[in-house]
């Protein structure tokens, strides 16, 4: 039984997904325990790139490939890696 790893774009915005997820939160928990009033959710994905109608009047426009990447709730990610390796797969 011999395995091979081979790069799949697929695999690949997986682990950047997650990885952002993980970010996200990571950077959420240490605001809030810096004893400040803590950075809510919403302003940690603003930081990390996330997409609104000032961002992109602003001439943000990068906000609009970022915005892919962030996932507010476990839920939310885990149907969109299940959506992503379904049709992704087929697609690749």
């Amino acid at each position: 039984m011999e395995f091979k790893l081979r790069f799949s774009t697929v695999n690949f915005l997986l682990a950047v997904n997650v990885f952002v997820f993980i970010l996200a939160f990571y950077l959420q928990s240490i605001s809030v325990d810096s004893g400040s009033s803590g950075k809510t959710l919403t302003e940690v994905f603003t930081l990390l790139g996330g997409m609104s109608l000032s961002s992109i009047f602003n001439g943000d426009l990068w906000t609009l490939i970022t915005a892919n990447f962030l996932h507010l709730e476990l839920m939310h990610i885990i149907l969109n890696m299940l959506a992503l390796i379904s049709l992704g797969s087929k697609f690749e």
